[in-house]
């Protein structure tokens, strides 16, 4: 699954959904539901630098 954001702040960390941004997504390769998303950012710790 690749997964593409717009650039955030230095710092900034993905540490729950609710501080995630839908509107962020620029690209995906998969059609998602929330339960896939938030177990996938918690389990890979995604930063805002990842490009998943």
């Amino acid at each position: 699954m690749i997964v593409k954001m717009k650039n955030f702040p230095d710092g900034f960390t993905l540490q729950t959904m609710d501080m995630w941004l839908w509107s962020e997504i620029v690209e995906c390769t998969q059609l998602l539901v929330f339960d896939q998303l938030e177990a996938y950012f918690k389990k890979e710790s995604a930063t805002s630098e990842d490009i998943i």
